[in-house]
Formats: C-alpha cells, structure tokens, sequence
C-alpha cells in the first residue's frame, strides 16, 4: 500500500531538526520483547536442541553465583529450516525466565538490514550498536555511550541474523563496542555476552568486506575479525527443511534438487527436472511474466549488456548521463569507499533505474 501510494505532496511539507527527532527516538524506544508462546512442544529435534542450549545457559547465569563460559555459537540453518521461529521461542523463554527472577528483557536482536531485523522483532546492528557507517572511526560521544550502556544493563544474549552479509571488519567493530560498553568485562570477547551468529552462508556475501569464514585478511581490523569468529567453538545445524514439507513426488524431489545445486552436486534426475522450467519449453504468456523479475549475473559486462537490451527494447530515444558523486565528504573518498560507481549512466523513457547506492 505505501509503495503505491503517491507520496510526492507530502514531500517538503514537514520539517524536523535534530533535536526534535532526537526527542521523537527517546520517547519511541523499538520494543525489543517478543510477543510468542515460550514452549517448545512444537520444535523438533534440531530446534529443541538449539532451544535447550540458549535456554540452559541463562538458568545456569541466574541460578549460579558464578557465571557459567561464554556462550559463542554458530547456528546454521537453511531456508525453511525455521530458524527464526525458534530464535523468537528462545527469545520468549529468556524473557520469562528474566521476569520470574525480577529482571528486564536480557536479549537483544540485529541483523545487517532492515528487512532482516524487522523479520526477527530486533534493530540493524547499527541502529542498535552506533555504528560507523562507512568510515574509520568508530569513537561516538560520551552521552551516546551512557545511553547505550543504560540500554545494555541487562543484556546478557545477542543474536545476529544473517551473518554471511556481515563482515569481518563489522564483527570487530561490534567486539569494540560492547567492549566499550561493558567496561567492567573489557577483557572477554564481546563485552562479556553472549553472542549467537545466525543464517546460511550459501546466501547473500557480505559488500564490500570479507566473508566471516574467509582466511585472507588484510588489515588490524580484519585480522581481529577473523580470530574473533574463530573463538565461536560450537555450531549447531538446522538442516530439516519445514518449510516445503509436500510429499507428493514433485515435492521431494524439488527439496532433493535445491540441496544438490547448494552443494555443487547436481545429479541427472535434477538436471532433467529444472530443464522441464526453461523458457523455451515455457508458453509465451509464461515467459513474459519474468519481464519484470530481478535477474542475477556474474559480471558487469552481462549486467551491461542487458541494460542496453531493455534500453535498445524502449524504442526511446536514450541520454547519456555523466555520474558525479557530490556526497558529503565526497572528495575525501577512498577509492574502496566509491567502488562501482559508473561513470556514465544510460537512461530512457520508460526505463527503470536501481540505485546501488543510498544517496
């Protein structure tokens, strides 16, 4: 409904300082609690055992005087897998178990990107933790600090979803700031709390940055990543797909199909079944219904040519546009911080433009 609507009136019609929209987040906090059943009677058993896990290390944290190690866990899990469905059940439990001791809400969700945070009832990492964006400092003001340490009182857990967009640089600019925002655990990885990285790595990479696993760094702070992610010493796997769970013959063996291709292990049987969805053999209504659909490719010279197929498609007149960055701080840009951004720009009557970057 909001993408339809035609929101050019209201553009220039409200005006906010800094101050004012300061006051607005204050008085607005993002809800951090869930509102899900704490049970776990519907998880199977790989669920239930990730459940367990989370869920035992904070009654040990409440229970003892003492607390328990660190808890830094790796939690694969493959689309439909129902990850998420079992990170809001833990979140749920936590959040019981911190009101029967008297305590707030003791875990925080974030993800890379909005979409993501929205899906898991959390903030984007840096909403939640100040981050830098794009830049090299990550010092922020003596007042931003005291709110996030006020905000962090009680934060004993810390789930990261989509960690195959996060990169190394990023997991050493989170170590940072929750070290820098519980001094009093400076010493231990992450401020001292417990952290869970969350996805698969077989989808989206990280911009920019290198991939957590990866074992080529360049850089203190990349360097730093990489040994902190090798300190996550656990991983548990979810790899029961609920998502499609049909068993008719179709079904089964589209599952069978996508987990070969995820694997570089495609088998004859799958190969015939995706030949049976290519275009040639589709009717040409079908087809013409991926007109409009997002297409993937693997270099910018097939990106290229499909511009000026679509551009060639218009039947319109095209202009060559040249590209100036005149960004804040524009000038002072490495050459890593303006990566791909072209020089020229074709564009048409009727043609569609993507912005690569946030303007």
């Amino acid at each position: 409904m909001d993408r339809a609507y035609d929101w050019s009136p209201h553009v220039g019609k409200y005006s906010l300082n800094s101050k004012d929209w300061g006051r607005l987040r204050a008085e607005n906090p993002i809800e951090q609690a869930v509102d899900v059943s704490s049970s776990a009677g519907s998880l199977n058993l790989e669920q239930r055992k990730l459940y367990d896990i989370v869920v035992d290390q904070y009654t040990q944290e409440l229970s003892g005087s003492a607390l328990p190690p660190q808890l830094l866990l790796n939690v694969d899990g493959v689309a439909g897998s129902g990850k998420t469905y079992t990170l809001l059940k833990i979140c749920a439990q936590l959040q019981d178990l911190a009101i029967r001791a008297g305590k707030q809400n003791p875990v925080f969700r974030a993800a890379p990107t909005g979409i993501a945070a929205y899906n898991i009832t959390g903030k984007t990492l840096h909403s939640l933790l100040r981050l830098p964006v794009r830049t090299q400092q990550a010092d922020i003001s003596a007042s931003t600090l005291q709110a996030l340490q006020l905000l962090f009182e009680n934060c004993r857990f810390l789930i990261i979803d989509e960690k195959s967009m996060i990169d190394l640089k990023t997991l050493s600019l989170i170590d940072d700031r929750l070290r820098a925002i519980l001094p009093h655990n400076a010493h231990y990885p992450f401020g001292g709390i417990n952290v869970l990285l969350c996805g698969d790595f077989f989808q989206l990479l990280p911009v920019g940055g290198r991939a957590l696993y990866s074992s080529v760094c360049a850089g203190p702070e990349t360097i730093k990543g990489q040994q902190l992610y090798r300190k996550f010493d656990r991983t548990v796997r979810l790899v029961q797909v609920m998502r499609q769970q049909g068993e008719d013959n179709v079904s089964i063996r589209f599952r069978a199909a996508l987990s070969e291709l995820q694997e570089g292990k495609l088998l004859k049987e799958s190969w015939e079944l995706f030949c049976t969805r290519v275009a040639n053999q589709l009717s040409p209504d079908e087809v013409s219904t991926f007109n409009n659909a997002l297409r993937l490719y693997f270099t910018k010279e097939e990106v290229y040519n499909r511009n000026i197929q679509c551009l060639t498609g218009q039947n319109m007149p095209v202009k060559v546009l040249t590209a100036v960055n005149r960004g804040r701080d524009a000038e002072k840009a490495t050459e890593d911080e303006a990566d791909n951004l072209p020089n020229k720009i074709y564009v048409c009557i009727g043609a569609r433009i993507m912005l690569s970057f946030n303007l």
